[in-house]
């Protein structure tokens, strides 16, 4: 959506993005996500780490949150100074010709930054 967002509406809506992310995780579909092994080690610690707002949020939430969305997410690496090239997309089920896909940037290593059009 276009709208400037102040740190404390970008916290608002982080906070509800991981709240929602964890309810579909931890709550609703937690033994799909166990039995698949989509979760990186135990998932009663990722489920309790995924509370805190420190918590980067990385495949599953991708996934999750695309389908909450109904919205595609592109995850792209940086291939060199202003290139990038697209390594996943999450969500291609709900792509929308008039519509872009969110796209983010991963950083390779535990965070994503979303990446603007020019």
């Amino acid at each position: 959506e276009d709208r400037k967002l102040t740190e404390s509406m970008e916290r608002q809506d982080a906070d509800f993005l991981r709240g929602c992310a964890y309810k579909v995780i931890c709550v609703q579909r937690r033994d799909e996500f166990r039995s698949n092994m989509v979760i990186e080690g135990n998932i009663d610690s990722y489920c309790h780490a995924m509370k805190s707002p420190s918590f980067y949020g990385g495949e599953a939430e991708m996934l999750v949150l695309s389908e909450l969305l109904q919205k595609p997410i592109g995850v792209f690496l940086q291939a060199q100074p202003g290139k990038f090239q697209k390594i996943i997309e999450y969500g291609e089920q709900f792509r929308n010709k008039n519509e872009k896909p969110i796209r983010v940037l991963y950083n390779g290593h535990n965070h994503y930054d979303v990446l603007l059009p020019r």
